[in-house]
């Protein structure tokens, strides 16, 4: 027994040692997966900015589209009349697309009255407003005459059945009917058990005296004689 238990000791140590080192490989597996994450991440964004770079930038000389492009229209607008002779002026160009409306300015002030113009003619007739609101009842009027009866309309559908009434005062018993005819007689039950013993009833009178019986032989006279009558 003493060797089975320690045989048991020393696996269960050994189990301790495999779940403590798993659970150390499953959190640097999510370390490891958290930084790979991440690093893809990076690539994924290095990668956009390279291909970003390569539509911006001409190989040949090794500067950025983009900045050369912006850089020449900061110095045209900087350096008016000041990089060599005016050229003859070009042509007039198309006339560009209509821009977009731009905000409502603010209101401004009110000018002064002006003079009252001359009347105008009677314009046409407006169409018909919309129906103006219902306005307050009216006072009941007076009762007018008493209409002739109309003709008696269709029965209606049988409402439902009332409240019982009150029960009336019970009639004359009728006439006794004809006796009617014998019925099958039915099967014979099965036998009841025997019910419980009733209790002892009351003790009854006592009944009449019976008839007088037979005179029996006469006893001895108690005295020593031996005189024994029959």
């Amino acid at each position: 027994m003493d060797i089975i238990a320690n045989h048991l000791e020393v696996l269960t140590t050994k189990i301790t040692d495999i779940n403590r080192k798993l659970m150390y490989l499953e959190q640097k597996n999510i370390v490891l997966e958290k930084n790979d994450k991440e690093k893809t991440n990076q690539i994924q964004n290095l990668v956009k900015i390279i291909k970003v770079f390569d539509t911006k930038t001409d190989p040949n000389i090794a500067i950025s589209n983009g900045k050369l492009e912006e850089l020449m229209i900061k110095i045209c607008k900087e350096k008016v009349g000041k990089l060599g002779p005016k050229g003859p002026m070009g042509d007039k160009g198309p006339i560009g697309d209509k821009g977009p409306t731009g905000d409502k300015g603010p209101l401004g002030n009110k000018g002064p009255l002006g003079d009252k113009g001359p009347e105008g003619n009677k314009g046409p007739v407006g169409n018909i407003g919309e129906k103006g609101l219902k306005g307050d009842k009216g006072p009941i009027g007076d009762k007018g005459p008493r209409g002739n009866i109309g003709p008696i309309g269709p029965k209606g559908i049988k409402g439902e059945d009332g409240l019982m009434g009150i029960q009336g005062d019970k009639g004359e018993i009728g006439d006794k009917g004809e006796t009617g005819d014998k019925g099958i007689i039915g099967e014979v039950g099965p036998e009841g058990k025997q019910g419980p013993i009733g209790n002892k009833g009351p003790t009854g009178d006592k009944g009449p005296r019976g008839d007088r019986g037979i005179q029996g032989k006469r006893g001895n006279c108690g005295c020593d004689c031996k005189c024994i009558k029959n």
